[in-house]
């Protein structure tokens, strides 16, 4: 049996694609039951799964499938598939993975399944719930932007045994720093050994930001609303600093208080992971600006305002930044 630790960087090297199941079947024009049926034989080796047993497919399992239907075209009984397939693709062919812990989907993007799967750290399923109607977590993007707005709860299909990795429970605002380092620990290899207490000590060296617009009532002469002011919060552990600015101001604070940050390490933050909602008012200038201050652009996310944190805030026209160091 292989090692998997040594074939990390083998599998990330081949750009690792998972195919979800519908997409499967209208790539090869077949049905799910019947990849389903085929699965059942044996005829795909192991298919990777999430805890909730969503089923994810790779570039492999297609040459598969592709073999299974020209040897039926031709006349082939599925014993006799199974009995080529046994001598071809020997068990010892692929590295075997050694699941270690658990991340919830709320931590990961869709892209990062396939390293998540490969490197050993299984994915807890997480369901939407909006007006009664299940929608997975990683598939949000396929919802409404109106239906996302509307109250919504969310839960947890079938938890892992391993040690779960999951966001955290606040009475406060819920930021990204935890997604800051899970970018962070899925691009190292060979990977360290990635568990809650490894979160848990990355989390002395994350900063924390929120802002979004307010607007302020002047009585001097008319009650009238005064635009273009954000509230911003920075925190660090447990300690907060928090301003009402201009938006040149904020971007302007903003920029001191990273390039403080970053010049404890040379000035390469390990990540840097901005959430903002596209759509919103700004939203290209700010993440331009984010953009402009971050050198190793490597090391830089901007990413949607997902659920998770919209469910959280209550909005969503907050922006969230967060820099592991």
């Amino acid at each position: 049996m292989k090692n998997y630790k040594t074939e990390i960087k083998k599998d990330l090297a081949k750009n690792t694609v998972l195919y979800k199941m519908n997409e499967i079947t209208n790539k090869l024009n077949i049905t799910a039951r019947t990849i389903r049926y085929y699965e059942s034989e044996g005829l795909l080796g192991d298919v990777k799964r999430s805890i909730g047993y969503t089923r994810y497919f790779t570039n492999k399992d297609i040459v598969r499938l592709k073999e299974v239907l020209k040897l039926k075209k031709k006349g082939h009984k599925i014993a006799q598939i199974k009995e080529l397939f046994e001598k071809k693709y020997a068990k010892n062919d692929d590295a075997e993975i050694q699941y270690k812990c658990a991340v919830d989907a709320t931590l990961i993007e869709e892209e990062d399944i396939a390293k998540c799967l490969n490197l050993g750290i299984e994915i807890n399923d997480i369901d939407l719930v909006i007006n009664k109607v299940l929608v997975n977590y990683l598939d949000w993007r396929n919802i409404a932007e109106e239906e996302l707005l509307n109250p919504f709860s969310m839960q947890l299909k079938k938890a892992s045994t391993k040690p779960r990795i999951s966001m955290p429970q606040t009475d406060h605002w819920l930021g990204n720093g935890r997604r800051s380092i899970i970018i962070n620990t899925l691009n190292q290899t060979p990977m360290i050994d990635f568990n809650q207490s490894y979160v848990d000590a990355q989390w002395f060296n994350i900063t924390e930001w929120i802002f979004f617009p307010i607007k302020l009532q002047s009585t001097v002469t008319f009650s009238e609303s005064l635009a273009g002011f954000y509230y911003l919060e920075k925190r660090h552990l447990d300690v907060t600093e928090s301003y009402v600015l201009q938006q040149e101001d904020l971007l302007l604070l903003l920029e001191k208080q990273l390039k403080q940050i970053a010049s404890s390490v040379n000035g390469l933050l390990k990540q840097v992971t901005f959430h903002r909602n596209s759509e919103a008012e700004f939203s290209t200038k700010i993440s331009s600006h984010i953009e402009s201050l971050v050198l190793n652009k490597d090391r830089l996310a901007i990413e949607d305002l997902g659920p998770i944190y919209r469910h959280s805030l209550g909005s969503n026209g907050v922006f969230l930044l967060s820099a592991l160091t």
